[in-house]
């Protein structure tokens, strides 16, 4: 029997969001460890800790965070840091601050995903239960088929279709993936993808007056002129 837990300190709002058939397994309670739960047969398999860009700045000052993922990586299960921030948010992390996280992640084999706001946050735990919904119903042998194991870091980001990106590895790359994401949403492919290729994290686009910025678009990627106004709307306020 599946069933499902939130925590009663601040996720009530998440329960009340859900569709009924998920509410009717679903119960809200205080929690030992993370935000959000799901138990078959009162096993626990799979653990969400829900933060936002500035309770996760905050949790890292005071050290809260090491605990709560101490606290999880003692959970046989699935185990995930769930960051619920804009796109805008997330870019304006500082970049080695996200590094730092994704290896600490890493290092207890807990997996990061990002949604944009709480609504996307109740698709992804309704994500959660419908994967363990259908692994009773196909009486698999196998358990907690979402556990994290990769050896290196991971990302994941819920997109429109509540389907999740192959994580790529955040810490050396230029470009972070859920930046690349908003990239091709908003301008399209064949645009996206040339930005993908060319720029910076929004960080490194910070560092350029919008003048270079346009040059750059213009000489170096071939964009028009109503292109690259569009972009430089939407990159406003970035510049020096």
């Amino acid at each position: 029997m599946l069933k499902v837990v939130f925590d009663s300190r601040g996720e009530s709002q998440y329960y009340a969001l859900l569709s009924e058939e998920y509410q009717s397994i679903s119960s809200i309670k205080m929690l030992p460890i993370g935000d959000f739960a799901i138990y078959i047969d009162d096993e626990l398999v799979a653990i969400v800790e829900r933060k936002t860009a500035s309770d996760l700045l905050s949790s890292v000052s005071d050290e809260r965070l090491f605990r709560q993922l101490q606290d999880m990586s003692c959970c046989d299960c699935a185990r995930f840091l769930l960051l619920e921030c804009s796109q805008f948010d997330f870019q304006s992390l500082d970049s080695s601050f996200m590094h730092a996280v994704v290896n600490m992640l890493n290092e207890y084999l807990i997996k990061l995903s990002v949604c944009s706001d709480q609504f996307q946050s109740v698709r992804f735990y309704e994500h959660l239960i419908q994967v363990h919904q259908s692994q009773i119903q196909s009486q698999s042998s196998q358990k907690n088929i979402l556990r994290p194991i990769s050896s290196s870091p991971s990302f994941e980001c819920l997109d429109d279709d509540i389907s999740f990106t192959t994580a790529q590895n955040l810490v050396p790359r230029k470009i972070n993936p859920f930046f690349q994401s908003f990239l091709v949403k908003r301008f399209g492919l064949e645009t996206g993808t040339k930005l993908n290729k060319y720029l910076f994290q929004i960080n490194d686009v910070k560092n350029a007056a919008e003048k270079d910025f346009r040059i750059l678009l213009k000489n170096e990627m071939g964009f028009g002129v109503k292109t690259i106004d569009e972009i430089c709307a939407v990159f406003k306020g970035a510049f020096k």
